[in-house]
């Protein structure tokens, strides 16, 4: 299952006492943020090579700050562009959502994120209602499309793709996917405070624990709101 963090909640792993069998725990930095995976080994795999080259298909294929990527290339306008399994099923379930939602949810949000300076691109300073009026034509899952083919249509060039609101639960995901492939069944991922668990904490033969941290913690007094299994 998957635990994600809402607005001014982050995630921490509990620490556990007692160990009974050594866990490995490594940390790194994707999508913009920090991601830190422990694990039990089943062998002497580099495991961190294996969820590296995860990351990197998931960053040339929906990473807005990556230049060369997919989506930054169909964001300038590249209708050429014909799109990999990853961003087919991370368009797919965008538009599953966008529907689900009844348009509340909108990958093509992303000229409006820009425009705030929530994006890869400077703000726009005079910003005001005629401006926002101007940009909301370029907003609305509807006015793209997938083809058969795999390219991406949209109905105005300027349409900008902003995948970044599943892109981390799906690069979970598939990093989760990796290690089952390699034979590691118990293991807890944590990336910019979205949660996947697998399997048991071995070193307590228990299931994973993780502490929601409180909304005034801060990094010198570090409190728990709550402490849930996963």
């Amino acid at each position: 299952m998957r635990v994600v963090a809402i607005i001014f909640v982050t995630l921490a792993v509990v620490s556990c006492s007692k160990p009974q069998q050594a866990s490995i725990t490594i940390s790194g930095k994707a999508f913009g943020t920090t991601y830190n995976i422990t694990y039990y080994p089943t062998s002497d795999i580099r495991v961190r090579d294996g969820i590296e080259s995860v990351l990197d298909d998931v960053n040339r294929s929906v990473n807005t700050y990556v230049e060369g990527s997919d989506i930054s290339r169909i964001n300038r306008g590249d209708s050429t562009v014909v799109v990999d399994k990853i961003f087919r099923e991370v368009y797919l379930l965008s538009e599953e959502v966008y529907n689900a939602s009844e348009g509340y949810f909108d990958p093509t949000i992303g000229v409006l994120r820009n425009a705030y300076g929530f994006g890869d691109v400077k703000p726009i300073e005079a910003l005001n209602d005629e401006v926002l009026d101007s940009l909301r034509q370029y907003v609305g899952f509807e006015k793209v499309k997938l083809t058969s083919e795999g390219t991406i249509e949209k109905k105005h060039p300027e349409i900008y793709f902003d995948f970044n609101a599943v892109a981390k639960g799906y690069g979970i995901d598939l990093i989760g996917e990796y290690l089952k492939s390699i034979g590691i069944d118990n293991f807890l991922i944590e990336l910019g405070g979205e949660i996947l668990a697998s399997g048991k904490n071995l070193n307590r033969d228990s299931d994973w624990t993780v502490g929601v941290e409180s909304i005034d913690s801060d990094a010198n007094d570090r409190s728990f709101e709550e402490i849930i299994t996963i």
